[in-house]
């Protein structure tokens, strides 16, 4: 499986990119037709994220190491930090929360984005090279804090979005939050599973390659969503 998976990656790497920028395009159209409704546009902002790392690491299968695709590697972790942290009020205004509560919300996301921009600059990256994909990983000198910082950013929106999603389907029926979730979660497990070298080199991992899909299907569960919102919201 592990061949297989090498076999279709770069040329999986443009496809998910091209999928997830018409994905964002859609989602901030979706904001255009109901602006008193921020969700889709703080949507779009996190599919855009979504969308450069994919589109990063499609770079990756025509750019060589070197000074370029450093940079543009290391604003994949700054976009990551910056932007994740938007899905605290998109799940707020999921659960319909009342104007004192999204305050308070508002100002916690504030503070998680500024500290995990930060992080963004100092996390350590070194060149990884696998299956014809140049990329630029996250290293073993990255501090401890800014390490547990990006560890906490890939988890914990994932949990909350699941758990959020799970009310949403008792009390709106409809899945597609949860769904954004949850798929994103399997994907990660399955590349954790799935993605191991077959010589154990964790830098040789298809992890990051595998969970792609899950923010894939993020981002198109996240339309859904916004889709379904507004049709019952008219």
């Amino acid at each position: 499986m592990y061949d297989a998976f090498i076999a279709v990656m770069p040329v999986s790497l443009w496809v998910i990119a091209v999928l997830e920028a018409v994905l964002t395009v859609l989602l901030f159209r979706q904001y255009g037709q109901k602006k008193r409704d921020k969700m889709p546009f703080l949507m779009g902002l996190v599919a855009f994220g979504l969308f450069y790392d994919a589109l990063i690491l499609a770079l990756g299968t025509v750019l060589k190491e070197g000074g370029l695709l450093s940079a543009l590697s290391q604003l994949r972790y700054v976009f990551h930090l910056l932007l994740i942290p938007l899905t605290f009020p998109i799940c707020a205004m999921a659960l319909k929360l009342k104007p004192n509560m999204m305050k308070i919300i508002w100002l916690v996301t504030l503070g998680v984005i500024l500290l995990g921009t930060v992080c963004g600059f100092f996390v350590h990256t070194e060149a990884r090279e696998v299956g014809g994909v140049m990329r630029y990983a996250q290293s073993g000198d990255t501090n401890g804090f800014v390490s547990l910082i990006q560890d906490l950013s890939n988890y914990i929106p994932v949990f909350l979005i699941i758990g959020v999603g799970v009310i949403v389907i008792v009390k709106q029926k409809t899945p597609h939050l949860f769904l954004s979730g949850l798929l994103m979660l399997a994907f990660t497990l399955l590349g954790i599973f799935f993605g191991k070298s077959p010589n154990g080199d964790k830098a040789k991992s298809l992890m990051f390659f595998i969970s792609m899909f899950g923010e894939l299907f993020m981002a198109l569960f996240f339309l859904l969503y916004a889709r379904d919102k507004r049709r019952t919201e008219k």
